[in-house]
């Protein structure tokens, strides 16, 4: 395993000096899934990627719009030189409701 310097997250590595954008979209997709999965800024899982016309789409549900920008962020940083688009939501996350108390 080799180490990182602080603040700098890996990317894809495209196969046999192949230019990422060359690759399969469903390689290109599971690298970024794979990406949101690991880095320490998301751990995120619940977020799938696909790729169309050589753009990445996130798609997906998150807390909160400060996790959906660095899940964007995280997905560009896997696939520099490509485009990104964000379509994850946001949901609103209520506390739950007093139950009522049955006798």
């Amino acid at each position: 395993m080799t180490s990182r310097e602080p603040g700098k997250h890996t990317g894809a590595q495209p196969a046999a000096g192949q230019p990422l954008e060359d690759q399969p979209p469903d390689y290109i997709a599971a690298q970024v899934e794979r990406a949101l999965a690991r880095d320490p800024r998301t751990h995120e899982l619940g977020v799938r990627a696909e790729v169309a016309d050589g753009v990445v789409i996130l798609r997906g549900q998150v807390a909160g719009e400060e996790r959906r920008q660095l899940i964007g962020e995280v997905a560009r940083d896997a696939v520099p030189g490509l485009a990104a688009r964000n379509e994850v939501s946001v949901t609103e996350v209520l506390p739950p409701e007093p139950q009522e108390e049955h006798l």
